[in-house]
């Protein structure tokens, strides 16, 4: 890592945030967290109302304090494999860990790729949404972006250009330490007290909404026409009663 990083990273940070107040869903650049690779913490995947999710936790390359042992804490998911056919909307809860607030700079959002010539490394992006896409999305309302108790909620209305049926779709959620003067985490126990959140307590929670299209079972086409061929058969004795 080079020192390099630290002011990268605070200058991709003010123009996150530039960003964020340009429109009411977040994004973020992945180079953004530094220009060399981040240190992976811990990895899950999680499967939610049938939407499969890789989840990271990460040190942020730049901002990470390697003589003082700690950094600022990001966390990355990304849906593998193609959304269900008819996938009306999808709502993606981002659970907050405790002891901690969301990152009022970079709280979460949609992750980018970004052609500022630095690759971010290993930090994930959506390959088919630029910061462009998710902007005119946003003031059309396909992408809204909202906290729910405290947890981030970041919800996508279909049909939009999802080239690849929403897989690679990525996120970010960036946390800061609320016992940490700075809000930076230690990840190094043997130079402090090591804090870092659990990430195998904090699944994102999904709701999908299809649509579905009813059609008739055999048994019930079968019941319609016995009871048509009755009502005719009544039909017919009683013409000739009359």
């Amino acid at each position: 890592m080079k020192k390099f990083n630290l002011l990268f990273g605070f200058a991709a940070i003010f123009a996150v945030a530039l960003t964020s107040s340009a429109n009411s869903v977040p994004t973020r650049g992945r180079s953004s967290y530094g220009n060399e690779a981040s240190g992976v913490l811990s990895t899950s995947t999680t499967i939610s109302d049938g939407v499969t999710i890789d989840s990271m936790m990460f040190c942020s390359d730049a901002n990470t304090d390697p003589v003082g042992g700690t950094c600022q804490v990001g966390f990355s998911y990304q849906i593998q494999g193609a959304l269900p056919a008819g996938t009306e909307s999808l709502a993606i809860t981002l659970p907050l860990p405790g002891g901690t607030s969301l990152n009022t700079t970079t709280p979460a959002g949609v992750l980018i790729n970004d052609s500022d010539g630095f690759p971010g490394a290993n930090i994930p992006f959506s390959p088919n949404l630029t910061d462009t896409d998710v902007a005119n999305l946003g003031a059309e309302g396909a992408i809204t972006f909202a906290t729910v108790g405290g947890n981030p909620v970041l919800t996508f209305v279909l049909p939009f250009s999802f080239s690849t049926q929403g897989s690679g779709l990525s996120l970010f959620m960036d946390v800061t330490d609320n016992s940490s003067s700075n809000g930076n985490f230690c990840f190094d126990s043997t130079k402090c007290t090591k804090d870092l959140p659990n990430l195998s307590l904090l699944a994102p929670e999904v709701v999908l909404k299809t649509a579905v299209a009813t059609t008739p079972e055999p048994t019930s086409f079968l019941l319609l026409g016995s009871g048509l061929f009755g009502l005719m058969g009544f039909s017919r004795r009683r013409r000739a009663n009359l």
